[in-house]
């Protein structure tokens, strides 16, 4: 029986070839094989992480998700000041910056975060310029910090109480995965 459905199977490919010339055939599987992945990887990461309890999000469903966030930012409270995010799970955050964000610090969190898209320049340690609020402190900028250039697949870890600012390179937008650790 096995013989029978290859020789099926080779005879319905020999048809194909003969139909549509070999370089329009490979043309074809990968476009086919493309719109396959933009379609179920997205919901194969969210089946996984409902059925196991797990946080697991593929490169191509934070694209997704980001590019939804771009179409759609008054679903943001924070749309007017540049940046989307989205809680993918308690800790996890998809953020989406279209302008640079201000100088910031947490004393009762410390920042890790992945960058998906785009290209920035992360300022950290220093001081924070006219620094607002205790816990979660924001200003205008950080005056003598050290400048990182960022780019798709860097990783940043920011300990607690540091100063930092990130401050897009170009026209945007910068894509990152943003987890929140509190201090012990």
């Amino acid at each position: 029986m096995r013989n029978v459905l290859r020789l099926r199977t080779y005879n319905r490919i020999l048809r194909v070839k003969a139909v549509v010339p070999p370089i329009h055939c490979a043309k074809l599987a990968f476009l086919l094989a493309l719109v396959i992945s933009q379609l179920w990887s997205p919901s194969n990461v969210q089946l996984f992480a409902q059925e196991t309890g797990v946080g697991t999000y593929s490169r191509l469903y934070l694209v997704h998700l980001a590019r939804q966030m771009r179409e759609r930012p008054d679903n943001s409270e924070n749309a007017k000041s540049g940046l989307l995010e989205k809680h993918l799970d308690p800790v996890t955050i998809l953020a989406v910056r279209t302008k640079s964000g201000r100088a910031e610090l947490h004393t009762a969190s410390s920042d890790s975060f992945f960058v998906i898209e785009g290209n920035a320049t992360l300022v950290t340690g220093g001081s924070i310029v006219n620094p607002e609020g205790k816990e979660e402190v924001r200003g205008d900028s950080v005056r003598g910090g050290t400048r990182a250039k960022l780019a798709p697949g860097d990783v940043v870890h920011i300990p607690t109480s540091t100063p930092h600012q990130v401050l897009l390179d170009d026209a945007g937008p910068f894509v990152y995965v943003l987890i929140k650790t509190l201090a012990h």
